[in-house]
């Protein structure tokens, strides 16, 4: 239990680009061809939202929404597959 906690507390955040052509968005340091939209930053979180990431996430989404040059941030969440809810 205490690896798979440790291990999705590390969640990876992917910086996402629009690929020329077809308009879909894929991982900046996956493919050279992506390029970042103007003021805009994507940002794809590949695990589950849980208490154990949920600071980390935030921190790091607030960090990259301080760029000087960024005016919004979109957060693609297909790939989340579950987000821990309080009742």
């Amino acid at each position: 239990m205490l690896l798979l906690l440790h291990r999705s507390s590390r969640s990876v955040i992917s910086e996402l680009g629009q690929l020329p052509g077809n308009g879909h968005f894929a991982a900046l340091d996956k493919y050279a061809d992506s390029r970042r939209l103007p003021g805009l930053i994507v940002l794809r979180v590949e695990v589950g939202i849980h208490f154990a990431n949920a600071e980390r996430i935030r921190s790091e989404v607030r960090r990259i929404a301080a760029r000087k040059e960024v005016t919004a941030v979109v957060i693609d969440a297909e790939t989340i597959p579950f987000v821990d809810v309080r009742p």
